[in-house]
């Protein structure tokens, strides 16, 4: 199954969905599909498993790549603390 993409465009911030990869897909696929969604019409199409793993394969590669924001927070030392 995985996250719906309007979900995924709703939680992404909007610098993000510049990227060319988040925008290759992600967010133009959203897009084409709330449009076929709101016009009823289907459109079939058919990639190879080669094919669709190389997407899995670079999604992957953006995610991993991704920094988080530095928060700082009460938890943030938990592992360096030394407690014994």
């Amino acid at each position: 199954m995985g996250v719906p993409l309007d979900l995924i465009n709703k939680l992404l911030p909007f610098s993000k969905k510049f990227n060319l990869l988040v925008l290759t897909h992600l967010v133009i696929p959203s897009f084409v599909k709330s449009k076929v969604n709101s016009s009823k019409k289907s459109i079939k199409s058919k990639i190879s498993k080669t094919q669709h793993l190389n997407i899995i394969n670079q999604i992957e590669d953006f995610v991993f790549k991704m920094n988080p924001p530095n928060l700082i927070s009460e938890w943030g030392d938990y592992n360096n603390e030394d407690y014994f």
